[in-house]
């Protein structure tokens, strides 16, 4: 990777990307899935949604705010099997946290639940759900990191 600064938050359905190359921001989330029946199984279907220069910017600003927070808490999975990533690389400084809903220290909780519910604010992501599903291609799929499958009968 070339880019100087690059921030990625991600959980089972989706990735959200923020990068800095140049001075310049660019934003994304990234949806996929994989097929898990017929003849193409374990081929993966991808859709990207670039985000406007205001909601990258925004972004920015939150993850440079609240990573310090991060920084000083032990995150580790929990048993509710919902896995959320927050990964941080500045040039060749490289540090990843992880976090479950499932916590043991209430400030762990606090600080993802702020985290997100700032992304929340900024990323509509109900709308680049909703259209990533209409486009997956298989008729049976799962998501990264889940132990289900999910059978679409409109295939």
């Amino acid at each position: 990777m070339n880019e100087e600064i690059v921030y990625r938050f991600w959980n089972t359905s989706n990735l959200l990307e923020i990068t800095s190359k140049r001075g310049k921001l660019e934003g994304k989330v990234i949806y996929a899935v994989q097929n898990v029946s017929g003849k193409n199984e374990d081929e993966f279907f991808r859709r990207t949604f670039k985000l406007s220069d205001e909601a990258a910017e925004s972004l920015n600003k939150i993850f440079e705010e609240k990573y310090e927070n991060l920084k000083v808490l032990n995150w580790e999975k929990g048993s509710d099997g919902i896995n959320y990533n927050f990964e941080r690389k500045i040039w060749n400084s490289y540090c990843e946290n992880s976090y479950s809903t499932c916590c043991n220290d209430e400030n762990e909780a606090k600080c993802y639940l702020e985290i997100k519910e700032a992304l929340d604010l900024i990323i509509d992501y109900k709308s680049y759900y909703e259209s990533f599903v209409q486009k997956i291609p298989f008729r049976s799929y799962t998501y990264y990191g889940v132990s289900y499958n999910i059978i679409n009968y409109k295939k």
